[in-house]
């Protein structure tokens, strides 16, 4: 029994890192707390992740950053490192109650920062002024990029939401929510099915993979509900 025990130890530690069971907590300034489960590796699952130009309102300074979809979060979200990287105006503070997944009270509400931005995607000159409230982080950033595409769906491939763009400054990281109260004004609606549990959604940032292209999942995400 303890041979056998020590035998699975040495495969695990021979084994790539990707394909290892491992967990992260992390714990940001309101309390809430994001586990981020990785199993051993199977099939990929995809949220609506994109890549945005986002800008300061005013002075035009700008950047890349991966940015999450999120129907299932009540606002819009902007890390704390993208804020001061450009330099967002101040629109006033909020008080906001969040309940961490699987908690059944919610935290004593935290007075936190609202910023004003403006989106803008590689395929088009369109710009979007929105308000996010600001945050230590939004998650871990482990969410995995799409990187195939059936020679069906040319179309999809060619306006892929989360690629990599232009020569503007990446900023690493998922630092961009947008929650409910702006979802509906960047997801077009339309769609187009890839595979059985696999679905391309057209937005305004291009298009972005949602579901799992196989049976096993190798990424468990828990996201926040968060509640006004």
């Amino acid at each position: 029994m303890c041979e056998r025990q020590a035998s699975d130890k040495e495969r695990n530690a021979k084994q790539p890192k990707s394909e290892r069971n491992e967990s992260t907590r992390e714990t940001n300034a309101a309390g809430a707390t994001t586990l981020n489960v990785i199993e051993s590796k199977a099939a990929d699952v995809f949220l609506q992740t994109a890549k945005a130009i986002i800008s300061e309102v005013n002075s035009g300074h700008s950047v890349i950053s991966r940015i999450i979809m999120d129907n299932g979060s009540q606002r819009t979200y902007i890390s704390e490192k993208l804020s001061e990287e450009l330099k967002l105006p101040n629109c006033g503070f909020e008080n906001i109650q969040i309940i961490a997944f699987g908690n059944k009270k919610a935290k004593k509400a935290t007075q936190l920062k609202s910023v004003e931005l403006s989106l803008r995607s590689r395929y088009n000159d369109k710009v979007e002024k929105i308000k996010a409230i600001v945050v230590p982080t939004i998650c871990a950033n482990i969410l995995p990029v799409p990187k195939f595409i059936n020679k069906q769906f040319r179309n999809i491939q060619i306006e892929l939401a989360d690629c990599e763009i232009g020569k503007e400054k990446l900023v690493d990281g998922i630092n961009v929510l947008i929650g409910q109260d702006y979802y509906w004004r960047f997801n077009y609606g339309e769609f187009e099915r890839l595979q059985d549990n696999l679905v391309a959604i057209k937005t305004f940032f291009g298009w972005t993979i949602q579901g799992s292209s196989g049976n096993k999942c190798n990424t468990v995400a828990c996201n926040l509900v968060v509640i006004d």
